[in-house]
């Protein structure tokens, strides 16, 4: 079972995140389960959300404290996603600007950390609400390829989630599979069939 925890900021998207990739690894055959966490939550304010995938269905209903991959939706959140929990052999993902990924320190161990600019990418591609950037679209994609997933499925997530009107979104989410950077040797890539972190 794959245990994976999104980190961001009120109004980002976190639960959305968690949707496109349940809607895609459903349709890849797996069990699915989404956990999103109802605290104090308000725009702005630092949330997260939860989910696990697995090849059996999946009976635990916790909260997960030690994830497979840790998400954040912000580099400036990184201190307290790692502080919350991570699985001894995890991998981060981390909406950053230009820099290349690599490691991250945890308790003097180094985490193996994969980067993306989704902010640029979302301005890119003119997905604002408000002026804000939607970066959960490209970070989506960013996660698909350090999953394994593949192009299509990231695709057909978007065109369910939203039927009409997805030409930017897709496009957006394309990129940032194209451009997450430190995904070389991670433990998920490329597929998961019969390799599924326990």
């Amino acid at each position: 079972m794959l245990e994976i925890r999104i980190h961001g900021y009120g109004g980002q998207g976190t639960v959305t995140l968690a949707e496109l990739v349940a809607y895609a690894q459903l349709k890849a055959g797996k069990y699915v389960q989404t956990l999103p966490f109802f605290g104090m939550e308000r725009r702005g304010s630092a949330v997260r959300t939860a989910m696990r995938v697995s090849d059996v269905e999946i009976m635990l209903r916790s909260q997960v404290y030690q994830p497979h991959f840790l998400v954040s939706l912000s580099d400036r959140l990184v201190p307290v996603a790692l502080q919350q929990g991570l699985h001894p052999e995890g991998v981060m993902l981390v909406s950053c600007g230009q820099g290349a990924g690599g490691k991250t320190e945890l308790n003097g161990r180094e985490v193996p950390t994969c980067c993306v600019d989704a902010w640029g990418i979302a301005r890119t591609h003119s997905l604002l609400l408000m002026g804000q950037p939607l970066i959960n679209v490209p970070m989506f994609g960013a996660m698909a390829k350090v999953l394994g997933m593949s192009e299509s499925s990231v695709a057909e997530s978007i065109a369910y989630k939203w039927p009409t009107h997805n030409e930017a979104s897709v496009e957006a989410a394309l990129q940032g599979y194209a451009e997450v950077r430190g995904t070389d040797g991670l433990p998920f890539v490329p597929a998961w069939e019969g390799r599924l972190p326990v």
